[in-house]
């Protein structure tokens, strides 16, 4: 069976699979449930020195993705010393988020949730909510000043979470590492508008927020790309993983863990060990020893724009196609090069650009790509 053990934040883990800081882990009922579901580990809701109100409604879910305008935990600190300890007495590994507005703040936080027996702390660079603290956050000197806050005040290891609005995640991952962070942690969610409900002219949330969930998946894998070959700290891999083959997308990005947070409203907590076993059995038929063996194994593939290689491609059938009532890739194809003609699908491959978009909207993975020399 493959070995599922991995490493963040300078915590031995179980498996890859931590709970990441959000609703589902705001008090020790659901920090409970969550580890055991398989958690190696639950990231607490954001601490902050002054609890936020509730707002109702604050969460709103369609396609997939999860709009929110939860800021940070409602308990007060005094709530997370016994949440953190009772957590710690049944044996759980929990990473304590904190946010704060200083260097002197977050160091006070840090120093309290070690103080109430945390492992490790994560430190929330920035939520999608507001102005100020999620512009500073894309100063790379802000992040290391932050960081070293924490750091210095604390002999539990520190992670840093980046903010989805970075303009150059790699300075500011560097920055972390600068500043004596022992992971990085990314995406936190990106600012959104949940939408409108048109019939009524009332949006679905009465405020911007964070949007998390399938949607956001490609942006955190872009700057966990980035990152993980710009840092030697273990990268921890957020956004959209509901699916082990999500996962696996990470760690062959270069995570060596990954956070799951938005599916458990829509999967539950047993989510979790489906994940999990799903992946082992994935790992297994593959031949992979652990997943350690798939850390940054695309990260080769991928080049810069100005590197990639302008190859005389074009598509092609595999078999042919008589399905008139699917026309996937006629209405993808903008150069006309696909129709339907004598019964079949037909392609012109010298009208073929390349694009490869009837590729990926074909249902039944008739159409591959191949060198062609245009006559």
């Amino acid at each position: 069976m493959a070995e599922l053990k991995t490493q963040y934040a300078g915590l031995e883990l179980e498996n890859p699979l931590i709970v990441s800081a959000g609703p589902w882990s705001r008090d020790t009922s659901t920090i409970s449930k969550a580890l055991e579901s398989g958690a190696s580990a639950v990231v607490t809701a954001s601490i902050v020195s002054e609890p936020s109100p509730t707002h109702c409604p604050r969460l709103f879910y369609k396609e997939y993705s999860l709009s929110n305008i939860r800021l940070y935990s409602e308990l007060t600190l005094e709530d997370w010393k016994k949440t953190i300890g009772e957590t710690r007495n049944n044996g759980g590994t929990i990473i304590a988020s904190i946010m704060g507005e200083s260097p002197s703040e977050l160091a006070y936080l840090a120093e309290s949730v070690e103080s109430f027996g945390a492992n490790a702390i994560e430190i929330g660079a920035a939520a999608p909510f507001g102005e100020g603290l999620e512009i500073k956050c894309s100063d790379p000197e802000f992040v290391f000043n932050y960081t070293e806050a924490v750091t210095t005040a604390v002999k539990i290891p520190v992670a840093v979470k980046l903010s989805a609005t970075v303009t150059n995640p790699v300075a500011c991952a560097r920055a972390a590492e600068r500043g004596g962070a022992s992971g990085i942690s990314g995406i936190d969610s990106v600012r959104a508008f949940a939408g409108i409900d048109i019939e009524t002219a009332t949006p679905y949330l009465p405020s911007l927020g964070g949007l998390s969930g399938s949607s956001v998946r490609p942006v955190s894998m872009a700057i966990i790309s980035m990152i993980s070959e710009a840092v030697g700290i273990p990268v921890c891999g957020i956004g959209g993983i509901s699916r082990f083959s999500h996962a696996v997308e990470y760690f062959m990005l270069g995570a060596q863990s990954v956070q799951i947070g938005s599916s458990i409203l829509t999967n539950g907590y047993s989510n979790i060990g489906i994940i999990l076993e799903e992946l082992t059995a994935w790992l297994d038929n593959h031949n992979y020893r652990s997943i350690q063996e798939l850390k940054g194994i695309v990260s080769k593939r991928i080049s810069p724009f100005q590197d990639l290689r302008s190859d005389p491609l074009a598509a092609e059938f595999k078999t042919d196609c008589h399905k008139s009532d699917c026309m996937h890739c006629r209405n993808a194809c903008t150069y006309d090069a696909i129709s339907f003609t004598e019964g079949k699908i037909n392609l012109n491959r010298n009208m073929c650009s390349g694009c490869g978009m009837c590729i990926n909207v074909c249902p039944e993975k008739l159409i591959s790509m191949s060198w062609y020399q245009k006559g």
